[in-house]
């Protein structure tokens, strides 16, 4: 399955128009713009998901740092985002 799954389908809808009106490098900018979008989105999904595990106060807390599974929690969701 493709990547660019929106530009490719509004690519067919639009085969109707001239190529001079879009153009091949306006189809290949609006599928980078979609990866972008897609990266983007993903990014805030893991940083979403981190908040959310925080928020709810669903971990186990031991001692005697009690700070450890906030921090775990942290750097699990760094991670993510850093992929």
């Amino acid at each position: 399955m493709s990547d660019t799954l929106r530009t490719d389908l509004s690519q067919l809808s639009c085969a109707h128009m001239d190529d001079q009106e879009w153009g091949a490098a306006g189809w290949d900018h609006a599928r980078q713009l979609e990866r972008e979008l897609a990266e983007v989105t993903g990014q805030r999904d893991a940083a979403i998901e981190g908040l959310e595990k925080l928020a709810s106060c669903d971990w186990v807390i031991t001692l005697p740092d009690r700070m450890d599974a906030v921090r775990n929690i942290a750097n699990e969701t760094l991670n993510k985002l850093k992929q």
